[in-house]
């Protein structure tokens, strides 16, 4: 996780340098080859905890390094979109409806189909966040992301004067999203620039 989190540290303050780039792709791998090792071993009985509150903690721990190796999968300096997705949907399936692990599963499927360029497949995850996680802050990210890729596409059919009707579901769908972002954003100290 160190290592993960030293290539965030780093891709913020300087992420257009070829060195910067460099740097960051080079603590990725390192991140992911960690993490795949420990995935790896999970399936090995010389490593199965002999408690049950050590089963659980461990449980936690694959979640969480699945999770973490999905977020490097979906960086722009990995861009592994389909791993990506792969892990999710096994973080997924191990979880109840009502987890709110979901929401941040989820919102890594939204960066990730937005990154593969399917927006209608981003739309449709962020709908069941709105639904089940509304004042989650993974829902309020997906929110921003999701909003502004919908407005481009929606004011691109505007200016070429396409169908109405989804025009006008898309401009609901765009108002109803920036409105949670602009409402709850603040609370959560997200950035409100348009990127």
């Amino acid at each position: 996780q160190a290592f993960a989190i030293e290539a965030g540290n780093r891709w913020t303050k300087d992420s257009k340098s070829e060195a910067s780039i460099k740097e960051v792709k080079g603590l990725h791998a390192q991140a992911e080859e960690v993490l795949k090792k420990f995935l790896a071993r999970l399936p090995d009985p010389n490593f199965t905890p002999k408690s049950e509150a050590l089963k659980t903690k461990r449980e936690e721990q694959a979640f969480d390094a699945r999770r973490q190796l999905a977020s490097i999968y979906i960086h722009p300096t990995v861009e592994k979109h389909d791993e990506c997705l792969k892990l999710l949907s096994e973080c997924e399936s191990k979880l109840k409806a009502d987890d709110e692990r979901l929401a941040r599963i989820w919102e890594l499927k939204v960066r990730a189909s937005l990154s593969l360029k399917k927006l209608d497949e981003a739309v449709k995850i962020l709908d069941q966040m709105f639904d089940r996680f509304k004042n989650l802050r993974a829902t309020v990210e997906a929110c921003k992301s999701v909003g502004i890729a919908l407005d481009g596409v929606t004011m691109e059919m505007i200016e070429k004067k396409g169908d109405e009707k989804v025009i006008r579901e898309n401009m609901k769908r765009v108002s109803k999203y920036y409105t949670l972002w602009i409402e709850q954003g603040p609370a959560l100290r997200m950035n409100f620039t348009i990127e």
